[in-house]
C-alpha cells in the first residue's frame, strides 16, 4: 500500500495539466526517491520494499502517461530492480535529474543558435526547453519577435508569454487559430515535445496542425527535444485520451464534449530535431527509436 504522502505527491503529479514534461521528471524522480526512502525504513524484507518501489513507478507512469521521460525513468528504475538492485534507486534518480537538466540547457544552446537576429518566431504551449531557448537567444544578443497562441483549455501560452515578456523579449499573443493567419509572416517554427517514437511526436494538441501547415508553406519547423523523451513505438503513446469536459464546457446542455491534450505529428513533417547532440535527421530519430526497449511491466 502507497502511504498517503506518496499517494498525495503523485495525485499533484496527475493532475497538474500545466507543467512540462521536464518538470513533471523532475518531480516524478523525487517522488521515487521518497518512495525508496521510505521503502528502506519502514520495511525490512528486500521483495517488500522492491513491490513498493515498483508500484509506485506504475502509478506514476499512469498518472501522466504521455511524458516520456517520466515513463523512461521508470524503465530505467525497473530495470535496475530486474538485475537485484534496490540500493541504487536514489542514485539512479539523482543521475537521472541532473541529466534532464544538462540535456534541456544544451538542447537551449542549438536551439537559439537556430534563431537569427529580426527572425520572426513562431512557437505553442508552455515548455521550459522553449522558454529556456529563448533566453539564450537573448544572451547571445539577438533581437527577435516570438508569437504564440494561449494554448486552450488551460492557457499556458498565456502563462509563456508573461515569462517572456518580463524578461524583455518582443511577444505577439494570439488566439490558438490566429497562428494560422500569422504562419505566413514567420522565419521559423519551433515546438517542444512531450516524446517522440518512430511512429510520431506527442505534443500538445493542435501541434499537428501547426507543423503540417509551416512545413506547406516552406517554413522550417523544429523540434526541441532531448533524447530522453525519445521512446520506443511499442509503448503505447496514450494521445488520443481525453481530459476533464468541463474544461472545455460547463454549461447544463447534454454535449457530448472530447478534451483532447495530445495529438501524434507524423516525423516526416518535421525539419529536424534538436537534440543535446544537435540537428538530429528525421530519419536517424525513428531509427534509434526503434532500437530502443521498454520494460514489459511499463506496457
Amino acid at each position: 500500500m502507497i502511504p498517503q504522502l506518496i499517494r498525495d505527491r503523485i495525485d499533484e503529479i496527475r493532475n497538474d495539466n500545466t507543467s512540462g514534461s521536464v518538470t513533471l521528471s523532475i518531480r516524478t524522480a523525487l517522488t521515487i526517491q521518497m518512495a525508496a526512502r521510505h521503502g528502506m525504513l519502514e520495511m525490512n524484507d528486500a521483495g517488500e520494499i522492491k513491490d513498493h518501489i515498483s508500484e509506485v513507478v506504475k502509478e506514476l507512469a499512469r498518472a501522466q502517461p504521455a511524458m516520456a521521460p517520466m515513463i523512461n525513468l521508470g524503465n530505467l528504475i525497473f530495470r535496475e530492480m530486474d538485475d537485484g538492485g534496490i540500493d541504487n534507486v536514489e542514485t539512479i534518480c539523482d543521475e537521472y535529474m541532473k541529466k534532464i537538466n544538462s540535456s534541456l540547457h544544451k538542447v537551449a544552446d542549438f536551439g537559439s543558435d537556430m534563431i537569427e537576429n529580426g527572425a520572426r518566431v513562431m512557437t505553442y504551449s508552455n515548455s521550459s526547453t522553449i522558454l529556456e531557448t529563448f533566453l539564450k537567444a537573448t544572451e547571445k544578443g539577438k533581437n527577435y519577435h516570438v508569437i504564440l497562441s494561449e494554448a486552450r483549455p488551460i492557457l499556458e501560452g498565456v502563462a509563456l508569454a508573461e515569462k517572456l515578456t518580463e524578461r524583455g523579449i518582443d511577444v505577439e499573443l494570439v488566439a490558438d487559430c490566429g497562428l494560422f493567419q500569422r504562419m505566413d509572416d514567420v522565419d521559423l517554427v519551433l515546438i517542444g515535445a512531450d516524446s517522440i517514437s518512430s511512429s510520431g511526436l506527442v505534443n500538445k494538441a493542435g501541434t499537428k496542425g501547426l507543423v503540417i501547415t509551416g512545413r506547406e508553406l516552406g517554413k522550417p519547423v523544429y523540434s526541441l527535444c532531448g533524447t530522453e523523451k525519445f521512446i520506443p513505438s511499442e509503448y503505447r503513446m496514450p494521445f488520443d485520451e481525453t481530459k476533464d469536459p468541463a474544461e472545455l464546457y460547463d454549461g447544463s446542455t447534454n454535449l457530448n464534449v472530447n478534451n483532447f491534450y495530445f495529438d501524434r505529428t507524423p516525423l516526416k513533417y518535421l525539419s529536424g530535431v534538436i537534440t543535446q547532440e544537435g540537428l538530429t535527421d528525421i530519419v536517424e530519430v525513428s531509427e534509434r527509436c526503434k532500437k530502443l526497449k521498454m520494460h514489459p511491466d511499463l506496457l
